[in-house]
């Protein structure tokens, strides 16, 4: 069993948004997502993978084939396998997602 506390986690940069792992195992990969207001991740998918965005805090969007989805603290959104997805932090707004990926692979695009 492992505990982790987000919160301790969390941290940004003006450059790009900050991605840190938060559990891995051979079936799911989770990650923390920072984004300082305007930054974003490109739309990309994923072959053969799930993923569900969990917003910890903050504004933004998550698009999923082609579909905006505005978010907010405590928002949950999927994405099913193979769908086209991108985020992005509101002006105005930091953004931080913690996301769960199954069954685990690596990913196959870079995001």
């Amino acid at each position: 069993m492992e505990q982790l506390s987000l919160a301790d986690m969390i941290e940004f940069t003006e450059k790009r948004r900050v991605k840190k792992r938060v559990l891995a195992s051979d079936r799911m990969i989770s990650d923390l997502l920072c984004y300082e207001p305007g930054q974003g991740t490109p739309e990309h998918h994923h072959v053969g993978e799930d993923e569900v965005f969990y917003v910890v805090e903050g504004r933004g969007s998550i698009t999923v084939d082609g579909e905006r989805i505005p978010v907010e603290d405590k928002s949950i959104v999927f994405s099913p396998e193979g769908s086209k997805h991108s985020i992005s932090a509101d002006e105005g707004s930091r953004l931080v997602i913690m996301y769960v990926r199954s069954p685990g692979r690596p990913p196959t695009t870079k995001n």
